[in-house]
Order: structure tokens, then C-alpha cells, then sequence
């Protein structure tokens, strides 16, 4: 870690820094995230008062060219800001002090007050994060992410394959820049289907990885087939492409897919979103009901606000080891039960179509596995 090897050769660089901003023991670990040694000497040079780029480079002793490279560094990570002083720009220690709680004080993104969000920096192009977590169910505060990583001009994209079929999702409302979703899972769609929706504002701007038929425009694809019977050559590389969504489509996609993920959105499109998660909702309420009944520890958390379709328990098996796994895998069969060792639990995804009869089975499958594990 870059401030612990610093802080070792330079304690008295490091004991400066913790007592300056009141760094409390537990968050010292994750330093070296937040300031090199050589941030943290620039940080305490600016703690009186802001400063030119030729004060910082006197306040430090290094020549002026070594001081705009360290200023333009730390103000990409945020350790400092730029400030207008006197009609020419000054640079003050950034408010980044938030971050640590971020990695020491906060367990979830979305308990992060706004303005501690520091984290995702100025350097910050994509931001890729899950909408549910596959292992607890745990849904993360989207629309939160989208502030934060638009507010230093960045994409947001979404892997949603573990949220749509199940909850609502609303790509303008949760500021989701691209959105990838496959259709096998909680759409109940064919394998090997799936979608993507890339929003407006980055539709004309992200350019497919390769160009080929399909992306063409209608305009081009008589030239390019014309090259094509006479023999002639085609810049490819050089062929526009339409500004909407069909300029991400390939060539050669089975028809039967469409067909059978058409088939799934068209009954979930006449259930309704809404009453989907609502009936995901009132069934994850009663499964969470029985397993605390039964006593079993519930990994996933509860809070609607936070939660999915997804339920992962606790179970009397090392899930760190493969032949346990499998165990636990001829188990499932034998029951006849659908459910996947997942995040270092039990993972059950209760959808619209089960019952309490079902639920009735998952639990008493996890409880005779203790009794089990109690009495051997």
C-alpha cells in the first residue's frame, strides 16, 4: 500500500496528515486510496490558505514544472480544487474527506451523504455496476450513481439482467446512460437473447467496436453490394452509420430468439411491470416471514427499498470448497428444488409464478439441511 510503505520511511509525514484531518484507526488502512506522500505533503502545504501553482511549487521546494504535474495528478484523484483567488486560479485541498468514509465508515453506496460521493473522480469515463447484485439480491442506488458520475461528465452503464422481468426500470428516471439485459433469466426468455438501450444523449456518439451489412444505412448497403458482385473495394472503416439504435445490431441473429423473447415481452408488457413487482414483493415478504420462523439466517436484505426478487440464505455447507458445493448441488435435484449456491449462501429467485406451496418447500429444505448439520 503506497502510504504504508510512505508512512514507514516518513512517519512523521504520515502522523502529520492523521492529525491534521482528524483521520479516525479505522479508516488509516484505506489512506493510500485517497493520497500518495506526496498529495499528502502538497494537501498540508495548502492547509493555511490557497495558493498559485508558483506558491505550491515554492511551499514544497520542487521546480514549477514538478508542481503543475503533482497539482494536475491530485486534481484528477480530487485531493485538491481549483479556486479563482485575485483573478488567477489557485488550487485548495479538496473536500475529500468523504471519501473515506466511503470505503470505512458506509457499507452501501446509496448511505453516502451526496456530497461525499468522491469516489468516482475527474479521470472517471464509465461507470459499470450491476442494478442487483447476483449473490444477495442487493439493489444498488442507481439513480444516485448516475449524479454522481455525470457530475464529472462520465457514461453510466447498467448490467440489469437481475432487475428487469422482476422490478421496474426506468432508464430516464434513473439517469441510465446504457443498459444491458439478457432475456433467459428474469424475462424468461430464450438463451442467447437479450437487449441493450443506449440513451439519446450517447446514441450518435458511441460507435459500434466493428462495422459490418447491418450497420449500414440504407443508403450504403447498394454500394457496398454492388463492390461486393464487381469486386471492387469498399472502405468499410469510412461507411456511416445510422444515428439510431440499429448501428449496434450484428448480422446473423436466429429469428427463433427473437421470436421466443417476443413471445416472454409480450406477456410481461399484458401483466404489467408494476403488478409483476408488486406479486415478487408480497411473496419475498412471506418467504422472508417463514425462514425467520424457522430460524434461518437470512443474507439478503429485507428492506423493500433494497431489496429484489432475490432471497440467499445461510447454509450448513463450505461453499469454498467444490466437492461441498456439489453436495449441496445433488441435494437441490434430489428436491426437485431450483436454487443455486450463490454468494456464500443459498440463492432462491422468487418469481410471480410461484406459490406459497413453493415457498412452503424452499424453506423446509433449508431447515431440515440444519437439522441435519445440528444432529450430526
Amino acid at each position: 500500500m503506497v502510504v504504508a510503505s510512505a508512512g514507514s520511511r516518513e512517519p512523521a509525514l504520515l502522523e502529520e496528515f492523521i492529525d491534521a484531518f482528524g483521520v479516525w484507526e479505522e479508516a488509516r488502512p484505506y489512506l493510500h486510496l485517497i493520497a500518495s506522500g506526496d498529495e499528502m505533503r502538497l494537501v498540508l502545504a495548502l492547509c493555511e490558505r490557497p495558493a498559485t501553482t508558483e506558491e505550491v511549487a515554492g511551499r514544497l521546494g520542487m521546480p514549477v514544472e514538478e508542481a503543475v504535474a503533482l497539482l494536475r495528478r491530485a486534481y484528477l484523484r480530487c485531493v485538491v480544487d481549483r479556486v479563482e483567488q485575485e483573478g488567477q486560479v489557485g488550487w485548495s485541498p479538496g473536500t475529500f474527506h468523504g471519501r473515506l468514509d466511503h470505503f470505512a465508515k458506509y457499507e452501501n453506496w446509496d448511505d453516502i451523504p451526496a456530497g461525499d460521493r468522491r469516489a468516482i473522480d475527474r479521470r472517471t469515463q464509465v461507470l459499470s455496476v450491476s442494478h442487483v447484485e447476483f449473490g444477495s439480491g442487493y439493489r444498488n442506488d442507481v439513480a444516485a450513481l448516475a449524479e454522481a458520475v455525470h457530475a464529472v461528465d462520465g457514461l453510466l452503464c447498467v448490467d440489469a439482467i437481475q432487475s428487469v422481468g422482476a422490478l421496474r426500470v426506468d432508464v430516464n428516471a434513473l439517469g441510465i446512460d446504457v443498459l444491458a439485459t439478457g432475456g433467459y433469466k428474469w424475462l424468461c426468455g430464450p438463451l442467447g437473447s437479450g437487449f441493450a438501450y443506449v440513451s439519446p444523449r450517447w446514441r450518435d456518439t458511441l460507435e459500434p467496436a466493428v462495422v459490418d451489412f447491418g450497420h449500414l444505412a440504407p443508403t450504403e448497403r447498394e454500394a457496398v453490394w454492388n463492390a461486393l458482385v464487381c469486386g471492387a473495394e469498399y472502405p468499410m472503416g469510412r461507411a456511416p452509420i445510422p444515428a439510431d439504435g440499429t448501428r449496434y445490431e450484428v448480422e446473423g441473429l436466429s429469428p427463433l430468439l427473437f421470436k421466443g423473447l417476443n413471445a416472454s415481452l409480450s406477456l410481461f408488457l399484458e401483466m404489467g411491470a408494476e403488478a409483476i413487482e408488486a406479486r415478487i414483493s408480497e411473496l419475498v415478504d412471506d418467504l422472508i416471514e417463514r425462514l425467520r420462523r424457522a430460524r434461518v439466517e437470512i443474507l439478503s436484505p429485507a428492506d423493500p427499498a433494497v431489496r429484489s426478487g432475490i432471497v440467499t440464505v445461510k447454509v450448513p455447507f463450505d461453499l469454498t470448497q467444490t466437492e461441498e458445493v456439489r453436495r449441496l448441488e445433488d441435494r437441490l435435484r434430489t428436491a426437485q428444488i431450483v436454487a443455486h449456491p450463490r454468494g456464500g449462501g443459498l440463492r432462491f429467485a422468487v418469481h410471480f409464478f410461484n406459490t406459497p406451496e413453493d415457498l412452503d418447500a424452499a424453506v423446509a429444505f433449508v431447515a431440515e439441511l440444519w437439522r441435519e448439520a445440528a444432529s450430526a
